[in-house]
């Protein structure tokens, strides 16, 4: 039996965990016209058909689209999004006089991908194009006057900042005092416009493309049909001479999971096609990173392996190192210097663990000391040690382990338009469900020299003196912003209450058409009751598999996966208990079987 509410609407797991169930959206006549329309003409099992149902979809022709995303059934036209066809034009008016432009990216996975596909395109169209990629410990986080001072310096012409600058009011100011024309091309919201030449950023209140939550990779990607549009006519050339921006999807694809938008319609496209490329990618730059992480012709590459294995990499290099090795790398035709690059960055990936590690275990020491201040909904916490390429990992980290929003603080020295330091604040925030980052920044935007971010996560920066200011404001918010029945407990939303008998291999290979799987698409979780655990084996890197069997219908076995911290109390041969988990196939050593990765076992 497979039901979407079991007995209970909710269930506690303990005094700080919660599952709550999808509404069943299927008992409705229409609802269950579309579930006979999804099994017959999709040819779908039960199961399938109604997660589509309470995921949200309400036609047979998103069912489709959502299933195989295509562009020839539901992509949504470019040209729709505010000033792209006015900053396609003046990109290809430059390119055509080759007059110099520079390409300024941020530094995470996002930014490098969106400005190596922008470098690329640009460099393939003819254009004279650099990029400028900031040094965290030297430039700061965004667009900085030191900077900025220096793209002018190089004799630059244009700038083009990229998943970066809507909020740089005075640099942007300042680089149009020193002649540059300046583009900015970003997705964060936008408070006050810095003065650019032309702004494209889909967060604009009158944007049509609001609704789609593009990142800047996304953004980009959607310039390049752009540029190949008009490009037929302003560089007078063909289509069939003209790059394709559908060998840019990879990229693309990468920026769009690392960056956590959501993974429907649009974005949902560009990440399902954006796979399949790069399981074929020639790009040695990735193919050389793959090759370290097990990647290259693996059956599994999905969102996940980006998520997990390629995204910690190339970020990790722009929080302990310089950013602008990845962006080589991705640009670079060289496989000698692509198979360096990616030791680099591997190397720098293990260092972040070990920084991790130790900045992490500071914060625990330090609310050890100072316990009452897991009395509040939030925690604020600053550190001159802290490093600042690690902050929002240890905010996430926080999160996870007191379900309250964090704001991690570390001091960095700045320099301003003459060359001079100064000491401020930087700080990394993570939030919880029903608490919206970038709102909280923007509600004590007063207290910050510059702050934006997304629903989940933000940055921010302050002068030294008003920190104690702005913990108090910041966990002030937690109050405002949180219900008080909604504090320090973590919420997990389950799809199905199942037995063992539906999770056949067919059923699970069924159920991975759903992928890929992120924000707005999570992984399934399902909740089965009353299982009993057979066996137990302890994993070297702290996890357990456990051997469960299901009576229901029959007498079941499967086998699950926990990793972290555990109750260790309720593994025992022979306990019965409720697991939550998510199932997929193992295809280990050939042999393909159905496997749980385990959630919460109580």
């Amino acid at each position: 039996m497979v039901c979407s509410a079991g007995m209970d609407n909710s269930i506690e797991i303990d005094k700080n965990k919660s599952i709550t169930f999808r509404h069943l959206k299927t008992t409705s006549a229409v609802n269950q016209k579309l579930l006979e329309q999804l099994k017959q003409e999709l040819n779908l099992s039960e199961l399938v058909a109604q997660i589509l149902i309470e995921r949200g979809i309400n036609s047979l022709e998103t069912a489709k689209f959502f299933l195989t995303p295509s562009f020839q059934n539901g992509f949504e036209n470019p040209n729709q999004i505010k000033n792209i066809n006015l900053l396609a034009e003046e990109l290809l008016k430059f390119t055509k006089a080759k007059t110099p432009i520079t390409i300024f990216c941020d530094f995470d996975v996002d930014g490098l991908t969106a400005g190596a596909q922008a470098y690329l395109y640009l460099h393939e169209l003819g254009a004279n194009v650099g990029y400028y990629v900031p040094n965290r410990f030297e430039d700061g986080y965004g667009l900085s006057l030191k900077a900025v001072k220096k793209i002018a310096n190089s004799g630059a012409k244009v700038l083009v900042t990229i998943d970066c600058g809507i909020s740089n009011f005075e640099e942007i100011a300042y680089a149009k005092s020193l002649g540059l024309t300046c583009f900015v091309l970003d997705h964060h919201q936008v408070l006050t416009p810095p003065p650019a030449d032309i702004i494209v950023d889909p967060e604009q209140d009158d944007c049509p493309f609001k609704p789609f939550k593009l990142c800047a990779a996304g953004l980009i990607w959607m310039l390049l049909i752009v540029l190949r549009q008009k490009a037929t006519v302003l560089l007078e050339q063909t289509t069939q001479t003209l790059p394709d921006p559908k060998n840019y999807i990879e990229l693309a694809a990468l920026g769009t999971v690392c960056d956590m938008v959501p993974l429907l319609n649009l974005n949902r496209l560009i990440v399902y096609r954006g796979l399949e490329a790069l399981k074929q990618t020639k790009r040695v730059g990735l193919l050389a990173l793959m090759e370290l992480t097990n990647l290259v012709n693996n059956p599994r590459l999905n969102a996940g392996s980006i998520g997990f294995c390629l995204g910690p990499r190339i970020n990790a290099v722009g929080r302990i190192g310089h950013a602008a090795n990845v962006f080589e790398l991705l640009i670079t035709k060289d496989q000698t210097l692509a198979k360096k690059l990616a030791k680099t960055i591997n190397n720098c990936n293990e260092e972040r663990k070990n920084i991790e590690q130790d900045s992490l275990q500071k914060c625990l020491n330090y609310l050890k000391q100072y316990p009452e201040l897991l009395e509040n909904p939030a925690l604020a916490i600053f550190n001159k040690e802290f490093h600042l390429g690690i902050m929002g990992i240890i905010a996430g980290r926080l999160v996870e382990q007191f379900n309250v929003p964090v704001a991690i603080m570390s001091m960095q020295e700045i320099f301003d338009s003459n060359g001079d330091k100064r000491k401020i604040i930087k700080g990394s925030v993570r939030g919880v469900t029903w608490f919206n980052v970038v709102q909280a920044l923007k509600n004590i935007s007063h207290l910050c020299l510059n702050c934006g971010g997304h629903d989940q996560a933000g940055g921010f920066s302050i002068e030294f003196e008003k920190l104690a200011e702005f913990q108090a404001a910041f966990i002030k918010q937690a109050f405002a912003l949180l219900d008080p029945s909604q504090l320090k407990k973590k919420y997990y939303t389950c799809d199905v209450e199942i037995g063992f008998k539906q999770l056949n291999f067919k059923t699970v290979n069924e159920l991975s058409k759903l992928a890929p799987f992120g924000v707005g698409n999570p992984p399934l979780l399902f909740l089965t009751r009353n299982v009993v655990i057979q066996s137990i084996i302890t994993l070297q890197n702290k996890g357990y598999k456990l051997l469960f069997k299901d009576i229901q219908g029959g007498e079941f076995y499967l086998y699950g996966i926990i990793w972290g911290a555990v109750n260790k109390e309720i593994l025992e041969v022979g306990k019965t208990v409720n697991i939550l988990f998510s199932p997929e196939i193992n295809n280990f050593g050939g042999n393909s079987t159905v496997q749980l990765t385990l959630k919460e076992i109580f």
